[in-house]
């Protein structure tokens, strides 16, 4: 995998200015990236010579998605996860997948009718590739971050959200849960496996929505970070004032891309430090 240079992103008032700081291939760090596609979700992990895209926004972000891999001039992705079938997670899936060289893709155990989703199939088929089910207690490596799948535990979810693959990455003694849109019911499934599910960062559950996010889910979670994906004045009413109470009294410091922009969390094993595009 050819990998770029890491970018320094310093905002002073409204100017961005952007410095080359390294060669992240080089770098032992781990860097997660939130992006900023409005009201879905897509995030980039990079951990030395090694890639993981987590979702990859609505079908009109496919630009911002793959400006995103342009920038770190990524050829291969170690992997890519689509949590669900919904657009607003695999929109530009099948560019990213057409574009780049990808080892695994990880999809749950769902269908659907929707163009958004034959267009994602077709380009896994095209390069041969195939659609990979996690279950509960399937682990992998990302360099030398681990995770492990943590969700869906079923394949028979009346709500589409609740097939979301969740996975928790620990990196040193810091970790990351990634939630998709894992709503109520995948969050009690979740407490009651008895899996480890504490975590530095969480990024909330469906945009902050009202179904997710539950009071037990944070108090095992006891989340320092949390991240809401969400685009600014969307019709869902996302992130919702049930959600934001939770997360408020998790005593989470939370972050939200509608306000603050692309979200950069870096990692050194042991402490998260932040940069805000805005």
């Amino acid at each position: 995998m050819k990998v770029g240079q890491l970018f320094l992103r310093l905002a002073v008032g409204t100017v961005l200015l952007v410095f080359p700081v390294a060669v992240w291939a080089e770098n032992p760090k781990l860097l997660v990236r939130f992006l900023d596609v409005g009201q879905a979700d897509s995030i980039l992990i990079l951990q030395g010579e090694h890639a993981l895209l987590i979702d990859a926004g609505n079908n009109a972000d496919q630009k911002t998605v793959m400006a995103e891999l342009k920038e770190f001039q990524l050829t291969r992705l170690d992997a890519v996860i689509g949590t669900h079938v919904h657009e607003d997670h695999i929109g530009a899936m099948d560019a990213v997948i057409k574009k780049l060289s990808v080892g695994t893709v990880y999809f749950p155990r769902q269908t659907a009718t929707t163009k958004t989703f034959q267009d994602f199939v077709n380009a896994v088929k095209t390069k041969n590739l195939k659609l990979t089910v996690p279950h509960p207690g399937d682990k992998f490596d990302l360099g030398l971050a681990h995770l492990e799948v943590l969700a869906p535990a079923r394949a028979d979810y009346d709500d589409p959200n609740d097939y979301s693959i969740v996975v928790r990455l620990v990196f040193g003694t810091t970790v990351f849960l990634f939630t998709g849109d894992a709503s109520f019911e995948s969050e009690r499934e979740m407490l009651a496996s008895g899996r480890e599910l504490s975590a530095t960062v969480l990024k909330v559950g469906h945009h902050g929505s009202a179904t997710a996010s539950s009071a037990a889910f944070l108090t095992a979670v006891h989340p320092k970070f949390a991240v809401i994906c969400v685009g600014s004045g969307n019709k869902y009413g996302h992130p919702t004032a049930a959600a934001l109470g939770r997360l408020e009294a998790s005593g989470a410091v939370v972050y939200r891309t509608d306000q603050q922009g692309t979200l950069e969390a870096t990692s050194d094993g042991t402490t998260v430090s932040w940069r805000r595009q805005k």
